[in-house]
């Protein structure tokens, strides 16, 4: 009876052992043929799947925008506007016109002014002084007054300058002696023209001799300084 338990025994070791074997066996088949089936297995392609819709917006993601940075503008600083002076007023210059030296004055020709020796020029080639003549000047003044009143008369405007249309003015000096006569006629400022120079040196010539100057009035020679004008009208 113990011997039929002792092989029993043994008979279950050896079926445990041989189990196990075959598990391990097995196991280790299937891991051999599971890496073989891993080698010898085509690898399939793989792919994405594109598919294009038309119908459906497309939503995009909202990117945010970072805030642009302002530029800095500089800062104007306004200047002060100086006034505008006024421009002044040019007038036009009006020509100077020009007025002859000492112009000879026009003698009041009234009866009541008349002088006894003027009857004396009315007559041709008459030279006379006629008496009592000084006694007609009051002043020195009136004295003048007539020697230049003389001289006017006697000027003549020379043809030639008048034809060429010159003007202009003499300056004369001459001495007035105690008997009326004229002597050291010459000329002080000329009018840059010949003929004028000598018509008015010839203007004094012919007029002399004047009256006598009166005593009370010059106590010698009278010096004088005269301007002649010539001027056309």
């Amino acid at each position: 009876m113990r011997e039929a338990d002792v092989t029993t025994c043994n008979i279950e070791k050896s079926n445990w052992l041989m189990r196990s074997l075959v598990f391990i066996s097995l196991g280790v088949h299937a891991l051999v043929l599971m890496q073989m089936a891993g080698v010898y297995k085509p690898k399939t392609a793989s792919f994405i799947e594109l598919e294009m819709r038309t119908d459906e917006k497309y939503f995009g993601r909202d990117i945010p925008v970072p805030p642009q940075r302002k530029k800095m503008m500089p800062q104007l600083h306004a200047q002060p506007i100086k006034p505008i002076s006024p421009m002044p007023i040019v007038k036009p210059v009006t020509p100077a016109v020009v007025e002859p030296i000492a112009a000879l004055q026009k003698p009041d020709l009234s009866k009541s002014k008349l002088l006894p020796w003027l009857s004396s020029l009315d007559t041709p080639g008459s030279k006379t002084v006629p008496e009592g003549a000084s006694s007609a000047y009051g002043s020195p003044a009136d004295y003048f007054s007539m020697v230049r009143m003389m001289i006017e008369s006697h000027k003549q405007y020379p043809y030639a300058a008048r034809k060429r249309q010159i003007q202009g003015r003499v300056v004369v000096r001459f001495v007035i002696g105690a008997d009326g006569t004229v002597s050291d006629i010459s000329l002080v400022e000329s009018s840059r023209h010949r003929l004028l120079d000598e018509a008015a040196l010839a203007a004094v010539k012919t007029s002399s001799p004047f009256p006598k100057p009166p005593l009370r009035l010059f106590t010698g020679p009278i010096p004088l300084e005269l301007c002649i004008v010539f001027e056309l009208r």
